[in-house]
């Protein structure tokens, strides 16, 4: 491998192995890429998480309430392109495991790029 291929798939093999839980998504709010720990974290299977709506696979609840919070739509972070604060929100996973979370939503813009399949 050339040193052009391995450095155009360093930052995939960075995101794979943070410990922080990523989740990327296109404009539309889709699932492009997850890592591990947002796998185990939602409850998704990586190639059943992407494609589908950020919306399906994360869900919140606020800690203190106890009630849902809604994931802004995706025209949200084209207007406003400062981090979204989640902290002390609970992410219900796939099979209802609630975990308190500390977490931002973060726009990446003018940036274009397409995650290889986790295999």
């Amino acid at each position: 491998m050339d040193t052009k291929s391995q450095s155009s798939h360093l930052p995939v093999s960075i995101l794979r192995n943070m410990s922080d839980a990523v989740i990327a998504t296109d404009k539309r709010g889709m699932i492009t890429f997850t890592n591990p720990q947002a796998d185990s974290l939602t409850g998704w299977n990586h190639d059943d998480a992407l494609g589908q709506p950020v919306r399906t696979v994360i869900k919140l609840l606020d800690s203190e309430k106890m009630t849902t919070v809604k994931i802004p739509a995706p025209s949200f972070f084209q207007h406003n392109h400062k981090p979204l604060d989640l902290s002390h929100y609970i992410l219900v996973s796939n099979d209802e495991k609630q975990t308190l979370i500390d977490a931002k939503l973060t726009p990446i813009t003018g940036y274009r790029w397409t995650a290889p399949s986790q295999s």
